[in-house]
């Protein structure tokens, strides 16, 4: 195993939404990976990929950590499928100082809601931004950590226990616990109608959002779907849910379950880089 040195630079990719690019100092013939952080679709920021975003530059990766407008931040699910994917056009371009070949085919990681919006990327062809400079380049697949890819799941599940802690309410209250069921599942399919601007109803607008729903968009891509054994936030049954559906259709998808790891453990290099790492090998 090589050990690069790693360059980082900040780039503007669309307006208004930068990048940094994560590179190994010197030139060579090296995968090119898109990274999109998480935190429900609401909050969040880069920073939370930049240890990954170093290690998988260390390894001989190009990695781009890009922004994306949330909820907070004015967006919608649309229009943030939308950025994500304007990212992935920009790639080649962004990586193409540090490369000595043309860029291949680019790859998608992302995280939790991330990790959604990179499958988003992956299946479906989402118009790019007017604003987005870039034209459409080739996708080799993606990379998901503890992504959430089944919104039908999510809209009947409730907010997990994680975000509020409902049984531990229910066992102080306990008058309160079918109530508590019901506002909790309630909470979610608000917050879900607010950031697609759809529910399940609504069947066009809600399936192209919807990635267990777009598998059999662009067949024969390659899927690493990493989750935590641990993971009480977004349940494995995602992954498995979702590569099955993705086998089904002639992809190529495998889950990797990754012992003691919690949700927030998904991020950190020393539980997954060396998974991404050797998954990407072969891109070479």
């Amino acid at each position: 195993m090589v050990a690069h040195e790693v360059t980082v630079s900040t780039v503007e990719f669309m307006p208004g939404l930068v990048a940094d690019v994560h590179a190994p100092a010197q030139p060579g013939d090296y995968p090119v990976v898109t990274l999109t952080f998480g935190r429900g679709w609401t909050l969040g920021h880069r920073s939370q990929l930049t240890a990954l975003s170093d290690f998988l530059a260390s390894r001989g990766i190009v990695a781009i950590n890009g922004e994306y407008h949330t909820l907070l931040w004015n967006g919608t699910m649309p229009s943030m499928a939308a950025e994500v994917a304007c990212l992935a056009a920009a790639a080649s371009q962004l990586a193409a100082p540090y490369l000595t070949t043309s860029a291949g085919p680019v790859w998608l990681l992302g995280y939790s809601a991330g990790a959604h919006l990179a499958a988003l990327g992956a299946l479906s062809s989402h118009p790019l931004p007017t604003q987005c400079p870039h034209s459409p380049g080739e996708v080799a697949g993606m990379i998901g950590l503890g992504g959430p890819y089944d919104l039908d799941e999510l809209w009947d599940s409730g907010i997990p226990d994680a975000l509020f802690d409902t049984e531990s309410l229910a066992e102080e209250r306990p008058q309160l616990a079918a109530l508590l069921r019901q506002g909790d599942v309630l909470a979610m399919r608000l917050f879900l109608s607010l950031v697609t601007g759809a529910t399940p109803d609504d069947t066009e607008e809600w399936n192209v959002l919807n990635p267990l729903r777009l598998v059999g968009g662009h067949p024969g891509r390659s899927m690493l779907l990493i989750t935590g054994a641990d993971d009480e936030l977004i349940d494995v049954l995602h992954s498995d849910r979702f590569a099955e559906a993705l086998a089904s259709e002639g992809h190529h998808a495998e889950v990797e379950v990754i012992p003691d790891a919690d949700h927030d453990s998904l991020t950190d290099p020393a539980v997954v880089g060396d998974v991404i790492a050797t998954f990407l090998e072969p891109a070479r």
